[in-house]
Order: C-alpha cells, then sequence, then structure tokens
C-alpha cells in the first residue's frame, strides 16, 4: 500500500518520494511523512520543522488517504511524539 499511496502523491504539490511494498517516504512542503506497513496496519509518522504545520500535514495526509482507500473504514490515531 505506501507505493500506491505515494505514486498517487504526485499531484498534491510539490513532492518528492521514494518507496517499496511495505515502506514509503514522501516530501511535501509541509513536511516529511513515512508510510511503514504491516499485515494489521498502515503505519504513518508525519514530521515537520514548523509546529504550525503539524496539524495542517495530519489533515492533508488523513485526506489523501482517506479519498484514496474510499472503500475501506479509516481511523487516525495520530500521537505527539515527546519532545526531544
Amino acid at each position: 500500500m505506501p507505493a500506491a499511496i505515494c505514486s498517487s502523491c504526485a499531484n498534491i504539490g510539490r513532492t518528492s518520494f521514494e518507496f517499496d511494498p511495505n515502506h514509503g517516504t514522501i516530501d511535501l512542503t509541509l513536511g516529511r511523512t513515512v508510510l511503514d506497513a504491516d499485515p494489521a496496519a498502515l503505519h504513518i509518522a508525519v514530521m515537520t520543522d514548523e509546529a504550525g504545520s503539524l496539524e495542517r500535514l495530519e489533515t492533508v495526509v488523513a485526506e489523501h488517504i482517506k479519498r484514496f482507500a474510499f472503500r475501506e473504514e479509516l481511523a487516525f490515531d495520530w500521537k505527539r511524539a515527546p519532545a526531544a
């Protein structure tokens, strides 16, 4: 699934991406998204240098994946990483 999602992100805007069947990265102007698939779930991490952009990036990624997987019932459970 990461490969298909990464490929479909080309229409979001300025993007670069790399992927294999179980892992992918997408670089947008808002920040970076990392996708890792296992048999049970698709794990998504979003990172940005601007704290104010994090919620926007989460929204952009979630909306795109929901459109991509419209036949699936998806739930996003975003968790904040502890501050370094």
